[in-house]
């Protein structure tokens, strides 16, 4: 636990944080479906410049998922491959063949890489990888259709499964529970008797799992501590989007695609928040939020006429701010926040200003400075800002109860600058 009391030193090591200023965008373009000249390639742009390189071309032409880890590494589900890159050096430092029909969903549990099968098989939809080498592991006979999505709780994974191997369709569908320490098949658990299907899942104050059923425009809500579950219709016209990033966090919220735009949604209370912030094609798109610099970026995609593709960058005020170049198909995206590292030490005698504690937490953390904070918000490692909340006080205690167990980073400012500070979430 840190010491509440003001503390003086002389020398001051800068410790390796997120340079959350830094940020960089990572394009998923899946190439022209049936060509052998436009494949799979991955862009990253940065805002900063307003330059993009080149990472990789994958000899596939589509890709499915992106998932960033530590700062650092990218793992890219493209078909029937698996490719794990280092963006720092932009160098491919793993790879490996899916072993089955179409890659769909990528999710990380300690060193376990979990990968959903899309369709074609009648068993063994999840399958998992060592995620260092990639390393196939081990597969879940018992997930019957197509693994389309999933998410980790705890050492759970919740696998959205409907009586089709083919997309999301209004049938009755359930969620397949896997322990991942074991490795082992748990359970079914079905969401609704009326013939919803079961679509895009999205988890929301740590334990409350939403299913939102884009064919029946329906939203299923199960809570994964008292096992209370119901459907109900939703106040909106959600739109469907397979692959990527469907709900973002923003503070107690979502940012979700319904109507024919990008909007905040609130799934607790089941009620639009703000609506028409950016607009939507409804022929395809991908989104990322960066909410360092307030910055919405969408990719646009039109299968049948790729000239029609297009980036667009626009602020959380509904300001369009500009364009990026994207390629064929770009399906992904996803916003990418490079870590920094230095060892310097500054010869300067100092005052610590602010000190979180206790950490580890459990619920709740104080926050205290020796000047008076204006702004506090909070970070996933990815550098996703979770919540915000402007105050004037030296002193503020900060409820985190929503948020699962991991490292965080606390952002304090002031009116001297902001201070980073890394907190770690433990189980009771």
């Amino acid at each position: 636990m840190a010491h509440k009391n003001n503390i003086f030193i002389c020398l001051l090591l800068i410790w390796a944080s997120p340079n959350l200023e830094a940020q960089k965008l990572i394009i998923g373009n899946g190439g022209l479906f049936g060509s052998s000249t436009d494949f799979v390639n991955l862009q990253i742009y940065d805002p900063q410049s307003n330059t993009q390189s080149s990472l990789d071309t994958i000899y596939n032409n589509s890709i499915q998922d992106i998932l960033l880890e530590e700062n650092q590494f990218a793992y890219i589900a493209s078909e029937d491959s698996i490719i794990k890159y280092d963006l720092i050096s932009k160098q491919r430092i793993a790879s490996c063949s899916f072993g089955a029909v179409n890659t769909i969903k990528l999710g990380i549990y300690q060193n376990k890489l979990l990968a959903g099968n899309w369709y074609g098989s009648t068993q063994g939809n999840l399958r998992i990888f060592d995620k260092n080498t990639l390393q196939f592991l081990d597969s879940i006979p018992e997930i019957t259709q197509g693994a389309t999505d999933f998410i980790i709780y705890g050492n759970k994974a919740l696998i959205a499964q409907n009586n089709s191997n083919t997309m999301w369709m209004d049938t009755l569908g359930y969620i397949a529970v896997v322990d991942l320490d074991l490795v082992q098949f748990i359970r079914n658990d079905t969401l609704s008797s009326s013939g919803h299907e079961i679509g895009r899942l999205v988890l929301a104050q740590d334990s409350l799992l939403f299913s939102i059923n884009t064919v029946s425009q329906t939203i299923s809500m199960f809570n994964l501590q008292s096992n209370f579950k119901t459907t109900y219709n939703s106040p909106v016209s959600f739109m469907p989007l397979s692959i990527g990033n469907y709900a973002i966090p923003y503070q107690n919220t979502f940012f979700m695609p319904f109507g024919d735009s990008l909007g905040i949604f609130d799934l607790v209370q089941n009620q639009v928040v703000q609506h028409g912030i950016a607009p939507l094609t409804a022929y395809g798109f991908a989104f990322a939020i960066d909410s360092i610099q307030n910055r919405i970026y969408i990719n646009h995609l039109d299968f049948s006429n790729q000239n029609n593709n297009r980036g667009e960058i626009y602020s959380l005020n509904r300001q369009f701010l500009g364009n990026y170049t994207v390629g064929f198909s770009p399906e992904l995206l996803q916003v990418w926040y490079p870590s920094t590292q230095t060892n310097t030490v500054i010869e300067n005698t100092t005052q610590i200003k602010t000190v979180v504690f206790p950490n580890p937490f459990t619920d709740y953390v104080q926050i205290q400075s020796s000047e008076t904070m204006n702004e506090i918000s909070v970070f996933s490692q990815n550098g996703l800002c979770l919540s915000r909340k402007q105050v004037h006080s030296t002193e503020y205690q900060l409820d985190l109860t929503g948020l699962n167990k991991g490292t965080y980073f606390v952002m304090v400012q002031d009116s001297k600058g902001f201070s980073t500070i890394k907190i770690q979430k433990v189980n009771e």
